[in-house]
């Protein structure tokens, strides 16, 4: 269980699992730390190794507990740690598809700074797996196309780049369908209005 701390005037939030708690708040069995600033409007999340995180869990406690609407919060900057080193992302290693960080001189990943690989699904979110020195950082529903938690990945390689296009296009379709449905609807609201309409029976009724 995660605790929450408030701080003077309400006006900022603490997660701790450490500390004693008004208020429990459960991120599945992760023990990170969140705090959304809500009079800066950032939102900082400090994870530690072994850690897991959902990206969309994440959001939904932390609306629970401060009474801010889901597009207000995904508004907020988000910044996310592991043991205080801040993740922004990196490039694709060209030959490694889904494979995020740089190499040393002997062709391997370097420890010494954040690296990142993605486990993708068909619907464009995924697992982001992150190693720095020796610790280890899960992401879960992490997007490719929102740069979850402002961990923005950077696709070189053919593999990446189609997929990125695919749920990218898949996505705009379904928004595409969505207004057409809403557009339908409306329509048939407006033919329905004021019209005389016969049942089955003969009869007539009036809208």
């Amino acid at each position: 269980m995660i605790n929450l701390i408030y701080e003077n005037h309400c006006t900022s939030y603490y997660l701790s699992k450490n500390q004693i708690a008004k208020t429990n708040i459960g991120f599945n069995s992760a023990s990170s730390t969140a705090f959304v600033d809500l009079k800066e409007e950032k939102f900082f999340i400090f994870a530690n190794h072994k850690d897991v995180v959902d990206c969309r869990e994440i959001y939904e406690r932390a609306i629970s507990k401060t009474g801010i609407s889901l597009e207000a919060l995904q508004n907020y900057r988000a910044y996310i740690f592991l043991n205080f080193t801040l993740l922004t992302g990196f490039a694709e290693l060209s030959n490694n598809p889904f494979y995020f960080g740089e190499l040393d001189q002997d062709n391997l990943i370097k420890q010494d700074i954040p690296s990142y690989y993605f486990s993708p699904k068909s619907s464009g979110k995924g697992k982001l797996s992150i190693f720095y020195k020796n610790d280890e950082l899960c992401l879960l529903n992490y997007s490719i196309i929102e740069n979850s938690l402002n961990i923005k990945l950077e696709y070189l390689s053919k593999q990446s780049l189609e997929h990125k296009d695919l749920i990218s296009n898949t996505l705009k379709e379904q928004k595409t369908t969505q207004v057409d449905k809403k557009q339908a609807i409306a329509k048939l609201h407006a033919l329905l209005e004021n019209q005389n309409l016969e049942c089955i029976h003969g009869g007539k009724f009036h809208t």
